[in-house]
């Protein structure tokens, strides 16, 4: 396995040639030449990879293929092999798309949102125009507004039929307080499936979680009341 690779890239394998290797293509020996993608190319350990071009840098006034202020060029896959044979260890850039959506869902996390100081670092730092940025972040605050849309009717619905079945129990419905730190509804959020959960919804943050989990997620205080109220 290749390693430090863009997140564009799933996997790269080559082999090491290491004395001692129990795979056929290292048994046979390092070749005297190495593997070329076609003859005369460059090495079969090249992977393109965006490299900016310092001499069409973002925001300047004179290029000859943008029109107004430049947002910025890539050097060619010849000028980048030129310069560094594109070395594998360098290739740790990632596309536009992560970059921005990392720099959104940190801010997200803090309950606070892009300045426009920052929607133009993050335009410098992928080469868009600042305009292209913000339409990304509109596309991914509305992503969130409506996977909390959904979320909502959801937990409506599971607190609808909870009344359903414990008529006697008060419902108590606090929309402006959540998760066990007790604070408002912002960033990233899950919601308990156990349909008994006191609280519901928790911030990722408090509960330990970065990335949502696949399948069914409960709380960690429904879990100790089950494991206490399960027959020994």
């Amino acid at each position: 396995m290749v390693p430090n690779l863009p997140s564009g890239y799933v996997f790269a394998l080559k082999a090491c040639y290491k004395e001692g290797c129990i795979h056929p293509v290292c048994k046979n020996g390092k070749p005297a030449n190495d593997s070329l993608w076609f003859p005369g190319g460059p090495s079969i350990q090249y992977l393109p990879f965006p490299v900016p071009d310092p001499k069409r840098p973002w925001g300047a006034k004179e290029c000859d293929k943008c029109s107004g202020i430049c947002s910025g060029h890539y050097k060619g896959p010849e000028e980048v092999l030129a310069v560094d044979n594109c070395n594998l260890s360098k290739a740790s850039i990632s596309p536009p798309s992560t970059v921005i959506k990392d720099a959104f869902d940190k801010k997200q996390k803090e309950c606070l949102e892009l300045t426009s100081d920052e929607i133009e670092k993050l335009a410098k730092q992928t080469l868009l125009r600042t305009d292209e940025v913000e339409m990304w972040v509109r596309h991914l605050s509305d992503v969130r507004k409506h996977r909390q849309a959904g979320a909502q009717k959801a937990s409506a619905k599971r607190k609808e039929n909870s009344l359903k079945k414990k008529s006697s129990k008060a419902a108590v419905d606090t929309p402006d307080s959540w998760c066990i730190c007790g604070g408002p509804e912002c960033g990233d959020m899950i919601a308990c499936e156990h349909k008994d959960c006191p609280i519901e919804w928790f911030h990722f943050q408090c509960v330990g979680l970065s990335t949502a989990p696949s399948g069914e997620w409960i709380c960690a205080q429904c879990k100790v009341a089950a494991m206490e109220n399960s027959p020994q």
